[in-house]
């Protein structure tokens, strides 16, 4: 009891020293609910927030290849994608004070599950969160899912054209399964390294240079 004791003290310390030291690498990422590029994403994301979670904050914000109405949203009844974005905006709002993992992979199941009527991954991925769906629609149906999607309009720094569109520390990501690498060299910079980036080149490290021009040095003999 007392070793479990100590364990989660000593787990607790860490993460403290993490937050406070450091700080925490801000990703933020712009998708579409109900793509199967973002399906695949999400696959990437949800692991990665799951185990980094003490050096990362993710900001999801839910983007629209369209335009947004002034009032209530103009879906028609079999525009999955169109209902899933209203669906998923008044979501995350309603997952204010969650932990960032939380929020991720309740996103996740509502992105894993688009290729269904919102009726059926709706309400089993708002019982699995503790969320109330016939709020959730409701606010998705009306003017309130409207000004947060609008909401989130706003903080796009330019027209986003990918889907999905990744930011690590402000700065675009050159392609989203290059997410990983773009977090974890800028946890390197604070002399971290988590198990998750074990296999990654470290810049920051001492000696990594050097290692790195033998690695190339070697290739370049055998080829």
């Amino acid at each position: 009891m007392k070793v479990l004791a100590i364990v989660l003290v000593s787990v607790y310390l860490f993460t403290s020293e993490v937050e406070s030291r450091y700080g925490k690498v801000h990703v933020t990422v712009f998708y579409e609910s109900a793509d199967p590029r973002c399906e695949i994403f999400f696959r990437s994301l949800k692991p990665l927030a799951e185990a980094l979670g003490d050096y990362m904050e993710t900001n999801l914000n839910v983007m629209t290849s369209y335009g947004l109405p002034d009032g209530k949203p103009e879906c028609r009844p079999n525009g999955y994608k169109c209902r899933y974005n209203f669906i998923q905006s008044c979501a995350l709002d309603r997952m204010k004070g969650r932990s960032n993992a939380d929020r991720v992979l309740m996103a996740n199941c509502f992105v894993q599950g688009g290729r269904d009527a919102p009726e059926i991954t709706g309400p089993l991925c708002s019982k699995q969160f503790g969320l109330d769906w016939d709020d959730v629609l409701k606010c998705s149906e009306g003017v309130e899912g409207v000004k947060l999607m609008k909401k989130f309009e706003k903080e796009e720094p330019h027209r986003v054209l990918d889907n999905p569109t990744v930011y690590v520390e402000g700065k675009p990501v050159g392609h989203w399964n290059q997410m990983k690498t773009a977090v974890c060299s800028e946890i390197f910079k604070y002399n971290l390294k988590p198990k998750t980036c074990d296999y990654l080149y470290n810049p920051w490290e001492p000696g990594q240079n050097k290692r790195c021009f033998e690695e190339t040095e070697i290739l370049e003999r055998i080829w």
